[in-house]
């Protein structure tokens, strides 16, 4: 929004955000976004995961139904980077009012990205990251389908109440060039998925992140 690049530091990820300042900016955004699509903006996506303990309840508070927030296992406490999901519950769950970490009692369902169970050091000393077969990773359809199979295997183990993908990627970059790396991950992805439910006898079925949600509150999901 006009304004934004003075008014926010954007050096400092929003992780280091106090609750005013974070429902702030938050509200501007989803109000920017609203005005210029003309539709209800229910779902939040925190670059690079940052986010903090009072990122869900204010999502709550306006009007979000769904967010992809936390990235379980990335741990990097730099100002710059702002990565504390350390400990962080790996699978779709509502989110917690009080712990960024664990499932609570909100009615957002937060959606983590699909990724790696294993965090492996990230470069500086003391920081973690995880793999995940986002788009601009560009990987194979080997590596892909170890990420998402280690992932839903998981789920199956903690009969988790609905197993799930979702590899988000930004719209800042031309999905019609079939000729791009980015382009052929994507198919990828949606290759590896069918492969993965057939592997494992399993109905892979598109949706959007509401349509998961509402079928998790279906089963009464945590």
């Amino acid at each position: 929004p006009p304004g934004a690049s003075e008014d926010y530091d954007w050096h400092r990820p929003m992780t280091w955000y106090d609750y005013d300042e974070q429902r702030e900016a938050i509200a501007i955004a989803k109000d920017d976004w609203e005005q210029s699509m003309g539709m209800a903006a229910d779902s939040f996506g925190a670059c690079c995961a940052q986010a903090n303990d009072y990122t869900f309840p204010i999502l709550a508070e306006l009007g979000f139904r769904q967010s992809y927030c936390s990235a379980p296992g990335r741990w990097n406490p730099n100002p710059e980077v702002g990565h504390l999901w350390h400990g962080a519950f790996p699978h779709t769950h509502h989110a917690s009012s009080t712990c960024r970490l664990i499932p609570g009692e909100l009615e957002l369902y937060e959606f983590p990205i699909t990724r790696g169970l294993d965090p492996i050091p990230a470069g500086q000393p003391g920081t973690w990251t995880v793999k995940d077969c986002r788009a601009e990773a560009e990987l194979s359809f080997e590596d892909t389908m170890a990420i998402c199979r280690a992932s839903v295997e998981d789920q199956m183990r903690r009969d988790h109440p609905v197993l799930y993908l979702h590899n988000p990627t930004h719209n800042t970059w031309d999905v019609g060039d079939r000729t791009s790396g980015r382009r052929r991950a994507v198919e990828t992805t949606i290759d590896v998925g069918y492969a993965l439910a057939d592997e494992l006898s399993l109905e892979l079925t598109p949706c959007s992140l509401a349509e998961l949600h509402a079928e998790a509150d279906r089963l009464n999901a945590y």
